[in-house]
């Protein structure tokens, strides 16, 4: 009878500790769900700022979607860079619809050679310095991207149609423009279309896939989730600036201070006894 309690005590623990995980994880869960859908709503607002009413614009969340699903890309990956590598290209002359095409070329090349996102979110970086700037630089070409995508120099000089000993040259002059961005992009897209094709069918390709599945229904999840929360959160933002729940702030430092001031007094004394 000893042994069958103790097992049936354990037991009890054991599911009391697995419900315990089980609601931690659907908190994480739900918590990591709402910051993605704020994170795709921060997007939206940037882009609406810089490009508004631009029909793009609006559509940010199904670009990405749709990119990271033809690419088989990390979605939340794509979410992190988006937003402020469209808007930089934007503030500086590209329409919009050129820059999605830029960042989706230059994502399928970093997809084709399994780039880190660390890696990935350096390649969009550079970029963007060089829209924001104005010109190419050697130096953003040739170590921020030469050293994360082989043949980056070479896609440059067919962009600019002229030979790489040329380019290294025009670069230094600072005579290459941002313009040749877009087709930049595109030299890097078909330089590596061919293992974009051999990567469709392996794990590197289909565990994002799955994933970024789980992510859609997080990111649903998440937004129909902080919608629901906004009217209790504005009924308990009001109640928390009223004087009442102010005086009962006081009112609980009070005694909540008072009490450690008591355990102080009381532990002082023990201690010189």
């Amino acid at each position: 009878n000893t042994f069958g309690g103790a097992m049936r005590e354990a037991a009890g623990a054991l599911a009391a500790f697995g419900i315990a995980l089980s609601v931690k994880a659907l908190v994480d869960w739900s918590a990591a769900a709402s910051q993605l859908s704020s994170k795709m709503d921060q997007t939206n607002l940037i882009l609406g700022s810089v490009a508004k009413g631009s029909k793009e614009a609006s559509e940010s969340q199904q670009f990405l979607r749709s990119t990271a699903t033809e690419l088989m890309v990390p979605y939340e990956a794509l979410i992190g860079t988006y937003g402020k590598f469209s808007a930089a290209l934007v503030t500086s002359k590209f329409e919009l619809k050129d820059a999605q095409k830029i960042y989706k070329d230059l994502a399928g090349a970093g997809a084709a050679l399994n780039l880190s996102q660390a890696d990935l979110a350096a390649v969009f970086k550079a970029v963007e310095q060089m829209a924001s700037k104005g010109t190419v630089q050697l130096e953003e070409l040739k170590g921020q991207l030469g050293d994360r995508i082989p043949g980056a120099m070479q896609a440059m000089a067919k962009a600019a149609g002229v030979s790489q000993e040329s380019l290294s040259k025009l670069l230094q002059e600072g005579k290459v423009g941002s313009n040749v961005l877009g087709k930049f992009a595109e030299e890097l897209k078909n330089m590596f279309s061919g293992d974009m094709a051999a990567r469709a069918n392996t794990f590197q390709a289909q565990w994002p896939r799955m994933l970024n599945a789980l992510t859609f229904a997080q990111e649903d999840f998440g937004r129909s989730l902080n919608t629901a929360l906004i009217p209790g959160i504005k009924a308990l933002a009001t109640s928390m600036e009223s004087p009442a729940f102010r005086n009962f702030a006081s009112a609980l430092g009070t005694v909540i201070g008072s009490a450690l001031s008591g355990l102080a007094s009381m532990l002082s004394t023990i201690t010189a006894g």
